[in-house]
């Protein structure tokens, strides 16, 4: 069983055979190839399983395959079509790592006179609390200028909480923290002719990222009274973030029967990072003082309800993204650090 669409030639090994199911497809590749300038034989037949076949000659593999993998991304199918069942497994799935994160916290607040609250946040792109642009470009000397700006456009965060009253003015907190940032890269690039020369002609593309990091904090937090059922809440202290993967995404642009690809990614350098965390905020608790008393039980479903701004930076420059342009053999590159620094609007429910 062949499980790509190209192959070895079976009585030529100097070539290689890419085939197409589809006509648009086929037409696609077609364009591409001769928008390369790519050498190839095309031939139709209808008793394949895949009828639009295109040889290649070994030299030119590397830069056929890349053409390939551009098409089937533009015209692949998603593995579950109907985006009602996409959404039920997402849902699904979030739901069984919810219920399995509550249980464990659960289990931890059951043993030791702990507090466990769930939290959502907000995390807008504002300048003004450090989601600022970041540009980065390079005009190499006879190559082409390429210049990218790296905006955030804000994001969402999940979190469980696990609190330790120690008396009736200070407790300490840890849990776990998903947050999900998402960032715009408007890349600007110079276009060129056929044989490498620039143009002097800027060319604008868009690229969307979204990435997901975890976050494990560890506050000592302060209360001051307000009423008997009110008060204010600062605190501060040291996190554990965990990056899982690197993000990355790709588009192409087609100027004049030529195609301009573009890429771009969000690495990591390591695998954690080491936040400074800072909280202020507004409780409310409607069993009034027994809610600060670690020995008291209230007679609530919901024991106190947080609104908060929470801002944190991180120590270490552990992300950094870059963006890449690509026509024939030319190639064009820039590098930025990420910026480090995010702020979140809170809303936290205490359950027992």
């Amino acid at each position: 069983m062949r499980w790509t669409n190209y192959f070895e030639h079976p009585g030529d090994n100097r070539y290689y055979v890419f085939s197409f199911a589809e006509e648009a497809e086929a037409e696609a590749f077609r364009s591409r190839l001769e928008a390369r300038g790519i050498a190839f034989e095309a031939h139709h037949d209808v008793a394949e399983r895949e009828p639009y076949l295109f040889g290649v000659h070994r030299r030119f593999f590397k830069e056929a395959l890349h053409e390939n993998h551009l098409v089937k991304a533009a015209t692949r199918s998603k593995f579950i079509p109907v985006a009602g069942l996409r959404w039920l497994l997402l849902v699904g799935t979030a739901a069984a790592v919810g219920l399995a994160v509550l249980g464990f916290f659960r289990s931890a607040q059951a043993q030791g006179g702990w507090e466990l609250a769930v939290e959502g946040g907000w995390l807008p792109a504002v300048d003004a609390l450090g989601a600022a642009t970041i540009s980065a470009e390079t005009d190499s000397v006879g190559r082409p200028y390429l210049g990218a700006n790296w905006t955030p456009t804000g994001g969402s965060r999940f979190a469980v909480r696990l609190t330790h009253p120690l008396n009736a003015a200070w407790r300490v907190s840890t849990g776990l923290t998903v947050q999900r940032m998402g960032a715009n890269w408007d890349l600007a690039f110079e276009d060129v002719d056929g044989i490498g020369n620039r143009t002097g002609q800027i060319v604008e593309s868009t690229i969307r990222l979204r990435g997901v990091r975890y976050r494990l904090p560890v506050l000592a937090t302060t209360t001051v009274r307000l009423t008997e059922q009110q008060r204010v809440l600062a605190g501060a202290g040291l996190g554990a973030d965990f990056t899982p993967s690197d993000v990355f995404a790709a588009s192409s642009t087609q100027l004049d029967s030529a195609y301009h690809d573009v890429q771009v990614a969000e690495n990591r350098t390591r695998l954690w990072n080491v936040p400074l965390l800072v909280e202020l905020g507004w409780e409310f608790r409607p069993d009034g003082a027994t809610g600060w008393n670690p020995n008291a039980t209230g007679s609530h479903a919901i024991r106190g309800v947080y609104l908060g701004l929470h801002w944190s930076r991180e120590l270490f420059q552990t992300r950094w993204g870059e963006a890449v342009w690509k026509y024939q053999l030319s190639e064009q590159r820039t590098r930025l650090w990420m910026n480090p620094t995010a702020v979140a609007f809170v809303l936290r429910l205490t359950l027992s």
